[in-house]
């Protein structure tokens, strides 16, 4: 506006402050966003960590419904017209690092080997009664082109609510479908089957009142009081 012998400045100034002014919102907004999915929600349901040893870094956690880019789950899956979008709002995903703080050996590597949580012993993180559970799915290559399905996952009903755990790896789920659960029971091996691009754990709660548990209502969960949202670290 105080440019020399222009009034008010060139036109293409205030069309860029305009663009500039446009842009400091949207990630206000994107910023506020992410906040407010990490805030801790009221009525989690508690969890035992399902690891023992190591540290680990969530991937996506939170309020999905708040933020995208805190949690994917939610929004990912409701643009892809799949009705059980609302039952993966607080979908919690997990990986381990090494001490060096890394999530595998190897850059941009296509054997799962490589990355430090394959073949990590998974422990129930719940008592309750196995009333799911998928076994012999084939582990994919890292970032190949993914199958349409859960593959290997374990569901425990406690009262009316599942906790599902998925991506085991292939023919290491130990327990069996009605198998009564105690907190610590070794469950399996984490594998990258299923809908997954390198491997990784799922957990996610669901309340419901009938077996049709899948298109319930995501519950936000906490790991011995932590609230695991995306990129807090855990050490088990």
């Amino acid at each position: 506006m105080f440019t020399p012998n222009l009034a008010f400045g060139e036109l293409s100034n205030l069309t860029n402050r305009s663009e500039t002014f446009i842009w400091i919102i949207v990630f206000i907004i994107i910023d506020t966003s992410i906040i407010l999915s990490k805030i801790k929600k009221k009525n989690c349901f508690s969890l035992a960590f399902p690891f023992k040893n190591g540290q680990f870094l969530v991937i996506d956690g939170g309020d999905g419904k708040k933020s995208y880019f805190s949690n994917y789950h939610y929004y990912g899956w409701k643009r892809e017209n799949i009705k059980n979008y609302y039952s993966m709002r607080f979908a919690t995903d997990i990986i381990k690092l090494n001490k060096y703080g890394f999530a595998k050996s190897k850059i941009l590597s296509s054997s799962n080997e490589d990355y430090n949580i394959y073949g990590e012993r998974v422990y129930s993180p719940v008592e309750g009664e196995v009333v799911e559970v998928i076994l012999n799915e084939d582990d994919n290559i890292p970032y190949g082109k993914l199958p349409n399905k859960s593959g290997n996952q374990i569901t425990i009903k406690n009262g009316n609510y599942y906790i599902s755990l998925y991506h085991f790896k292939k023919d290491t789920i130990v327990v069996n479908l009605g198998e009564k659960l105690k907190v610590g029971d070794y469950l399996g091996q984490v594998g990258n089957s299923g809908y997954s691009s390198r491997p990784h754990f799922h957990i996610q709660v669901v309340y419901s009142e009938d077996n049709n548990y899948w298109l319930g209502k995501g519950i936000p969960i906490i790991f011995n009081n932590r609230y695991p949202v995306k990129n807090c670290l855990i050490n088990a």
